[in-house]
């Protein structure tokens, strides 16, 4: 074929590509290579199909070729990148894109997704760099902007975020990305009100976003200002939305239900395999599953493999790499591997896959973990818990799944890592008064958790509250949480909010200059109500009328710690004064709550592993028993 030939025949495939017309594109491409085995454009265009696909190795591969013919053609290495990139290769992703920029120094879309490689590898100082490049070569680089905004946001430099990511949306009015990372940025700033508004305003603009509704689901429970009934009604909407669609691919499952007693296969889903909260609970399980009578499977979607992924990979289960698959191939893959059980771990949290659940790979699906409450969908069908976070005949009419209570504590945590022995003495030794402390996330104190807080402080006069999150970088947000408490009296004196360093290490030792630590409500704490009473600091809870609620009060009592737990806001204010005015008793629970806690079901984690095995077995054989 003569050149112009090979142009034509490239333009037609460029045009099946530009129209979706995936199959006529990849024939002549194909068709390009082999009588033109050094057309560079060609091997790009295969490679191009194969990312829209989401085979990222084989668009790699491809794109490797055609870098081997024409090395110094920048685009080819930024695809390069981009497949690297996408199939969570972040390493190699930097390589790509920085040989782009080799040869095109001004290069700003390779700057842009040089950024997004290297915060997704937790390299955050280099990724701005990348950013701030693209917008000194166009101040209106909209996807700079973006980008800039996330990573502020997660900064704690809550103004940063909020003008970066505003200028974006004038660039790109109405984008839901963009109003979902507003709408994140005001909730960590003390607006809820205002970010509830722009997640409604993102559903609106991506009805079919599964993840763009999830994020307001998360909002309205963390607030407190939709009731329980209402949050249900909410999830049942987005069920609506982003499950029922997908019933139609929903198949009769062939799992063999002959002996209801033989070797099950437990499959678990999550995308926080790693340094996360989820792991803090998740690994004690993992750790003790009885292999004998449990062969498990774990569906990673976690982007970056750390030290805890390595540990629980270690464990010997079967492991899958799920990040760059589509949900429509994990369902395959589940019903391929067997799957009897499938567990999800997210809820409606940040990365979630619950439209795998959607298509119904395995016969019988739970949720555990994530978010605390329900999903909202028909196609799960139970959800694990215990009879304190949700007694019988309180909480059922909220959930859409059938609750199947563990005997014990539904939770056991592995405390970090190198976590520092308990401070010898609580700071009121030394500076003579009480300090009360929430390493909570800000969006989670609520306008009923600051006015319990206020009567609090009110009735200990010479004590104190540190806030410690990374929001309190942001002077908008310090300045709205004292304007909060100032409206119920509390001086501005009397508060320190700390940002704190981002190091584990230093947030621990953070404890350290706390005596008693307050829980937040409706939506409680859960890893650090456990840090700190692994690290000598008792904590006060409210116990509640829904799941979210009463969280605090599952941990508190499955360590044995009842006393701690109050009956409404009133008895709270009690229970901390009361406590504030024992400096003995403080002392006590400074030596004896560590102990006390690895003693407790919240460090059993084989005791768990055998109430939930109890309670997958009955799941199969009621499900057998309808076959």
């Amino acid at each position: 074929m003569p050149q112009v030939g090979l142009s034509d025949a490239l333009r037609q495939a460029e045009r099946h590509l530009a129209a979706g017309e995936l199959a006529p594109a990849e024939q002549i491409a194909r068709a390009l290579v082999q009588q033109h085995p050094r057309s560079a454009e060609a091997f790009d265009l295969l490679g191009q199909i194969a990312e829209r696909v989401r085979d990222f190795a084989a668009a790699a591969d491809w794109y490797a070729h055609a870098i081997e013919q024409q090395p110094a053609q920048r685009l080819f290495h930024y695809h390069l990148g981009n497949a690297h990139r996408l199939a969570g290769r972040f390493d190699r992703a930097v390589a790509a894109y920085r040989e782009a920029l080799r040869i095109e120094p001004n290069y700003s879309d390779a700057l842009v997704n040089l950024g997004i490689a290297l915060a997704s590898a937790g390299q955050r100082d280099d990724a701005i760099g990348a950013w701030q490049a693209a917008l000194r070569l166009d101040p209106n680089d909209a996807d700079a902007l973006t980008n800039l905004g996330s990573v502020y946001r997660e900064m704690g430099r809550l103004g940063d975020a909020i003008d970066y990511t505003e200028r974006a949306l004038r660039l790109r009015p109405g984008q839901p990305w963009l109003l979902t990372n507003l709408a994140n940025a005001y909730a960590q700033q003390g607006c809820p009100d205002r970010a509830i508004e722009l997640y409604r305003r993102a559903v609106a603009a991506a009805p079919k976003s599964a993840a763009t509704h999830s994020n307001l689901l998360i909002e309205l429970m963390f607030q407190g200002s939709a009731s329980p009934a209402e949050i249900f009604d909410e999830h049942r909407a987005w069920a609506r939305a982003h499950e029922e669609p997908l019933r139609g691919a929903i198949r009769p499952h062939a799992n063999d239900c002959r002996d209801p007693n033989r070797r099950l296969r437990i499959g678990y889903v999550s995308a926080d395999f790693r340094q996360h909260v989820v792991s803090f609970f998740f690994e004690p399980i993992l750790q003790h599953h009885a292999r004998e009578r449990f062969e498990i499977f774990c569906y990673s979607r976690t982007p970056v493999a750390d030290e805890y992924t390595r540990r629980m990979q270690s464990y010997g289960h079967t492991w899958r790499e799920i990040f760059a698959l589509r949900d429509v191939q994990v369902a395959d893959m589940i019903r391929a591997d067997g799957i009897d059980i499938l567990v999800d771990l997210a809820g409606h949290t940040a990365h979630n896959r619950l439209s795998i659940f959607a298509h119904k790979p395995a016969p019988v699906q739970a949720s555990y973990l994530g978010s605390p409450g329900t999903t909202g969908m028909s196609a799960m069908d139970y959800r694990i818990t215990d009879a304190v976070n949700d007694p019988p005949g309180l909480t059922e009419r909220y959930y859409t799944e059938r609750l199947i209570r563990l005997p014990r504590c539904a939770w056991a945590f592995r405390p970090w890592d190198h976590a520092p022995p308990v401070a010898p003495a609580p700071p009121l030794r030394e500076r003579g008064d009480v300090t009360f402390g929430s390493f909570n996330r800000s969006s989670k104190i609520s306008d009923a958790t600051i006015a319990t807080w206020s009567r609090l402080l009110q009735r200990t006069p010479e004590s104190r509250l540190l806030i410690r999150w990374r929001s309190m970088a942001d002077d908008g947000a310090r300045r709205r949480l004292f304007a909060r408490f100032a409206d119920h009296g509390i001086a501005a004196e009397r508060l320190e909010a700390r940002a704190g360093s981002p190091t584990i290490a230093d947030y621990l030792a953070d404890y350290a200059h706390v005596d008693i630590a307050l829980d937040t409500f409706p939506y409680n704490g859960v890893t650090t109500t456990c840090d700190a009473l692994y690290l000598g600091v008792p904590v006060v809870a409210l116990e509640g009328d829904f799941h979210a609620a009463r969280i605090g009060a599952t941990l508190l009592r499955a360590a044995g710690l009842d006393e701690l737990v109050a009956r409404d806001a009133e008895d709270y204010a009690r229970l901390g004064s009361e406590l504030a005015s024992d400096p003995q008793r403080i002392e006590q629970f400074r030596h004896s709550l560590r102990p006390r806690i690895e003693s407790s079901p919240l460090l059993d984690g084989a005791s768990l592993a055998r109430a939930i095995e109890d309670a997958y077995r009955e799941m199969w054989r009621t499900w057998c028993a309808t076959q």
